[in-house]
């Protein structure tokens, strides 16, 4: 067996590897669900008490006899927020962006140039807890490893390729396709996923090839993630995007769409010697749609690191 074999067979075996993962943490249908929550869980992330939350969601009441209903599915508690929110009129409870008033669409980007820094982790987890809070999400992977598909239950190597991933739409010019095609429904109801496979290395190529060509073109090559965002930004409030821990083309695209960036690290020994030394910064948030307040405007205890 030659060395090019190995290497195939190396491939070959991982990404077996990777499919049986997914299909064993999905079972029996192959494919992630979202838990249903309790009453409680709910009442405490709307911050209402339980009776509000059943008289809002049309549950039966607590008591003499008839047993509350002990759990909520997603869609269930998005009725309740949007329900809540017609009777008490709090943005609060049914956050949107409002692009009458300017506000556009916040687009964050999760970035290291170093791997194994919990960037995936952390962008899935923003989206997740975005998703929570009642915002509209899109979760763009552009790491053509695909950790953040895998984490939604998409198998990068089987199901995702050049017309369903972000490449496509950088292909567009030679094969038509929406963007909103590309945003795909996932098991979060609130949550769309462009997702990634190898086909991105394409994508890098092309943008690499009109990068050094110089021809000017209506979109340059940094602006594919901004002009893809425009033609969908109606349909969410907050786009989450995780990247590749390298310098490339996908990487300058996604530092020209974001409205904010967050660099995950990883705190070493070094960084504990010197905690006298480093200072946190005196504001710990950044303003997103519907008007997200640091933690004490919020009426919630002030993070230990957080100098208001």
């Amino acid at each position: 067996m030659d060395q090019a074999a190995r290497f195939r067979h190396v491939a070959e075996v991982l990404r077996t590897a990777q499919r049986m993962a997914i299909e064993v943490e999905n079972a029996p249908d192959k494919r992630k669900r979202l838990r249903r929550f309790s009453t409680q869980e709910v009442a405490a992330l709307l911050g209402v008490t339980p009776r509000q939350l059943r008289q809002a969601s049309g549950l039966k009441p607590a008591g003499k006899g008839i047993a509350p209903r002990a759990r909520m599915d997603f869609a269930e508690i998005m009725a309740a927020r949007a329900a809540l929110y017609q009777s008490t009129g709090q943005l609060s409870f049914l956050p949107r962006r409002d692009a009458a008033k300017g506000e556009e669409l916040a687009a964050i980007a999760f970035t290291n140039f170093k791997g194994g820094s919990a960037k995936t982790t952390s962008s899935v987890h923003f989206a997740q807890y975005m998703a929570l809070a009642g915002y509209r999400i899109l979760l763009i992977d552009l790491d053509s490893q695909g950790s953040t598909t895998a984490q939604f239950g998409m198998d990068p190597a089987e199901e995702v390729g050049l017309g369903n991933s972000f490449a496509g739409w950088v292909a567009r010019q030679h094969v038509p396709l929406s963007a909103k095609a590309l945003c795909q429904p996932t098991y979060w109801p609130n949550i769309d996923l462009v997702p990634a496979g190898a086909a991105l290395s394409e994508a890098e190529e092309m943008l690499a090839r009109r990068a050094a060509s110089g021809e000017a073109k209506e979109t340059l090559y940094f602006e594919e993630l901004s002009a893809f965002l425009a033609e969908v930004a109606s349909d969410y409030d907050v786009a989450v995007i995780d990247t590749r821990p390298d310098v490339n083309m996908l990487m300058t695209t996604a530092l020209h769409a974001a409205t904010g960036i967050v660099v995950p690290s990883r705190a070493t020994m070094t960084d504990r010697h010197r905690r006298g030394v480093l200072r946190p910064p005196r504001r710990l948030h950044h303003r997103l749609p519907g008007g997200l307040r640091p933690r004490a405007e919020a009426g919630l205890q002030p993070h230990p690191g957080d100098r208001l």
